[in-house]
């Protein structure tokens, strides 16, 4: 549990003896300080140091505050950023807060006692949403993720999936029939917050429930003892699931999109059902190429539709597979543009030989560079799986 002592605040103010003055004033403080007496500066330290909270002057040469703390938020979002500002400078710093660049504002001249309090008070407000945040996560990764399968007879799957902050609608799961059969399930509920991750919760249970009722006799673990082997049938399980929860969404007004693929390791093959999902990347050894996997059903629970198009590629060693949520394609620089398909797919024909860890990794990091974030503004979620 995250206490204050744990807490990091960055000072910056042009003023040198201010700074050592607010050192001396809040030494018997809990939190960590840290001084800068630039923007410049501020910058450089919150690079290299874990910072939770950063207060600055208004009024500063080269780059004044409310320009560095728009650079924090749009570089460090979870960063509370508060202004030290004098009574003539309400107004502008009011239009600061009412944007979202600042959280508050601290009147000049500096009153000792309630500038303490203000911190203490902004200190507790960080404690509860980082408290907030591990609940959410705790939430999404019980309830929304699932670990890929370890023991496999032919192919290798790790994941990685980085919660934006709120709950949000990406979900995974995977069914395992044997070792060299099973499913892969991706999806993305539309829009953010308790519904969408419940309906979340629930569409995984109904792809479960589905699964036990029509495709194979289930046990606990949902590991079935026995298998069609029939990957053109897997239209089936959306159809049941379909059937079981259309109405609600449809009440709700809310629609998933999704990727259900059954991998066949022993006959080399992959059928995909893709209802409105970012398609799957397929890189092919034999070529040293990329190209899509991806089908045109409509997201599930917009229409009743009745009958799902079933995709099949052929499969073989050294290829590879990423299921991935639009929560990567879609993440803008800022002028707007999008990482996009082609970037990403880029990304794969070039890193396709790393272990799927570091690929992943490298996935992230290329986005994260492209965003100049260390948040994602939605759920970032990819699957990698190597034909072995």
């Amino acid at each position: 549990m995250k206490t204050a002592r744990d807490v990091t605040i960055l000072f910056v103010d042009d003023e040198p003896d201010l700074l050592r003055s607010l050192g001396r004033f809040l030494r018997k403080e809990p939190y960590r300080l840290l001084f800068a007496g630039s923007g410049t500066e501020a910058l450089k330290l919150l690079l290299a140091e874990p910072v939770d909270i950063v207060i600055s002057d208004l009024r500063m040469p080269d780059m004044d505050g409310l320009a560095l703390l728009r650079d924090v938020k749009a570089g460090y979002p979870k960063v509370i950023r508060i202004i030290l500002s004098a009574t003539r400078d309400v107004e502008q710093t009011i239009e600061a807060i009412n944007t979202g660049e600042v959280y508050r504002f601290i009147s000049k001249p500096l009153d000792p006692e309630l500038f303490k309090q203000i911190i203490r008070d902004t200190v507790d407000y960080h404690l509860l949403k980082f408290e907030r945040r591990e609940v959410i996560t705790e939430i999404e990764k019980r309830l929304l993720q699932a670990s890929p399968p370890e023991h496999l007879a032919g192919a290798s799957i790790r994941a990685l999936m980085i919660p934006a902050g709120n709950l949000g609608g990406d979900f995974t799961d995977y069914y395992v029939y044997d070792d060299r059969h099973l499913d892969i399930l991706i999806g993305d509920v539309m829009g953010k917050g308790i519904q969408s991750a419940l309906v979340a919760a629930s569409l995984k249970h109904l792809f479960a429930k589905s699964l036990a009722l029509h495709d194979c006799s289930v046990t606990p673990k949902l590991t079935c003892r026995y298998f069609t082997h029939d990957i053109k049938k897997i239209d089936q399980v959306i159809l049941s699931v379909e059937a079981m929860c259309l109405e609600s969404l449809m009440e709700l007004e809310i629609f998933a999109t999704l990727n259900y693929a059954r991998l066949d390791l022993e006959t080399g093959k992959i059928g995909l059902v893709d209802c409105g999902h970012p398609p799957v990347i397929h890189y092919r050894s034999e070529t040293g190429r990329c190209s899509l996997i991806k089908g045109n059903n409509m997201p599930l629970g917009i229409i009743k539709q009745s009958d799902y198009h079933v995709v099949t590629h052929e499969i073989q060693a050294g290829d590879l597979l990423l299921f991935y949520s639009d929560g990567i394609t879609e993440t803008q620089d800022d002028s707007g543009e999008l990482f996009g398909e082609e970037r990403l797919t880029s990304l794969i024909q070039t890193h396709h030989h790393l272990p799927l860890e570091e690929l992943l990794i490298t996935i992230k990091a290329e986005a994260a560079a492209f965003c100049q974030c260390t948040q994602f503004r939605d759920d970032f979620t990819c699957i990698a799986v190597r034909i072995e």
